[in-house]
């Protein structure tokens, strides 16, 4: 290193344990900083501290996201409207859904699903494919194809066991005349 280049050099070699200093007691100040025991009278409300810790999406509440490809996509809520979806006879449909909010601390969440269900409070009503359970076979349905009339597909979601909402989709066919 040449002498030129050292003076050069000095100024920012007394620059960085300046930096260093300035790091080091913004770390240790930090911790001690805007934190305060419960019972400091200027402490928050206990109640207000703790709301801060739930999760920002809300238990209650929560959507489907309904998607049957070829035919739409729908986000669907506890006071949506029946969706109407009208298919040609014989064309196969086939349905895929996911939870969008309202998830709980474990985000556990269940859906079941049945065509033409007559009693959705009926847990052994026909019309249910089955119990409400977890993995990706209980969020689709298998292709389904319809001659003529109406068919009402029923989704069911439950957060941590409680129901969350149903939606309902309904697929209407009419035959063509030849």
């Amino acid at each position: 290193m040449t002498q030129h280049s050292s003076r050069l050099l000095a100024p920012s070699r007394a620059f960085w344990p300046v930096c260093l200093a300035f790091v080091l007691i913004g770390a240790a100040t930090l911790p001690l900083a805007g934190c305060s025991d419960a019972t400091s009278p200027t402490a928050p409300d206990a109640d207000k501290f703790v709301a801060h810790l739930e999760p920002v999406v809300p238990v209650t509440g929560g959507a489907l996201a309904v998607t049957a490809p070829g035919f739409g996509r729908w986000l669907l809520d506890a006071d949506s409207e029946p969706v109407v979806i009208n298919v040609m006879p014989d064309e196969p449909i086939q349905f895929f859904w996911r939870a969008v909010g309202g998830l709980g601390l474990d985000g556990r969440v269940t859906f079941r699903y049945g065509w033409n269900v007559s009693d959705p409070d009926d847990p052994d009503d026909p019309g249910w494919v089955g119990p409400p359970s977890v993995g990706y076979k209980a969020q689709q349905t298998q292709p389904e194809t319809f001659w003529q009339g109406v068919s009402s597909l029923t989704i069911e979601r439950r957060d941590r066991g409680r129901l969350q909402m149903r939606a309902v989709v309904n697929v209407e066919s009419m035959p063509v005349a030849p």
